[in-house]
């Protein structure tokens, strides 16, 4: 058992293969521990995790659970409206299924995640989180990343989680896309990237590799030169 430590923040992010947690204590991210997800996900298994995590210690006020899914888009918050929200997906070929619904992040930032997750999902999270949370995606890690930092020139973000890739394309100053896109293999990654390079005119772009496996950042020099490998903490919340 961890030594009881509070968090003003905690992170949850899911994925495919298992759950990673993070706390934010004093303004700083620390990456606490990951959970391989063997079977479906209990709200007593939730709880059993929170406390290792924990230590003991009370659970902050604030929890984002961010959900890494292909059925994920951004919006403006300004044309969003939670009425509209499975819309959004489907205009994107994103189609909510029958065990599936439809959430969204925080409506008060300036872009919204609109993602379709499984039902059994957010129904585990509100049992084994009463005081409630708000979901979050790692598309808007990837924005936040880039706003603060604004690179120069032509950039090709991308982070992966499986079977899954995260992409985001920068060109003259400005964020064009960002997407979550299905890709199994490191060389069905690096054609998403060339494609979304073509699509947007970037010429050679730079690449921006925030984890990956050695093979993927090999690959990734290969096509785009040396990529630049940085850390990418959750979506910083208010």
């Amino acid at each position: 058992m961890a030594k009881a430590v509070s968090y003003d923040i905690m992170s949850i992010r899911v994925t495919a293969g298992g759950l990673y947690f993070s706390g934010r204590r004093k303004g700083k991210w620390r990456e606490l521990k990951f959970f391989p997800l063997l079977d479906d996900l209990t709200a007593d298994g939730l709880r059993g995790m929170l406390a290792e995590c924990l230590g003991g210690g009370a659970l902050p006020g604030k929890v984002a659970v961010e959900y890494s899914g292909a059925k994920t888009t951004l919006v403006p918050s300004e044309h969003f409206s939670p009425g509209l929200a499975a819309r959004f997906l489907s205009i994107c070929g994103r189609f909510v299924g029958r065990d599936e619904e439809t959430v969204w992040s925080d409506e008060g930032a300036r872009i919204v995640a609109v993602m379709a997750v499984p039902r059994h999902l957010t129904d585990t999270l509100k049992e084994a989180l009463p005081a409630g949370f708000v979901y979050s995606s790692p598309l808007l890690a990837l924005v936040a990343w880039d706003e603060k930092i604004k690179p120069r020139g032509s950039y090709l973000l991308a982070t992966s989680d499986g079977p899954l890739v995260h992409l985001a394309v920068r060109k003259d100053g400005k964020l064009l896309a960002a997407e979550t896109l299905a890709a199994d293999s490191d060389t069905a990654r690096i054609c998403l990237m060339q494609t979304l390079a073509t699509r947007h005119r970037l010429g050679k772009p730079k690449a921006i590799a925030f984890n990956g496996s050695e093979t993927f950042l090999r690959t990734i020099r290969g096509y785009f030169g040396k990529p630049l490998r940085i850390k990418l903490f959750p979506t910083p919340q208010p």
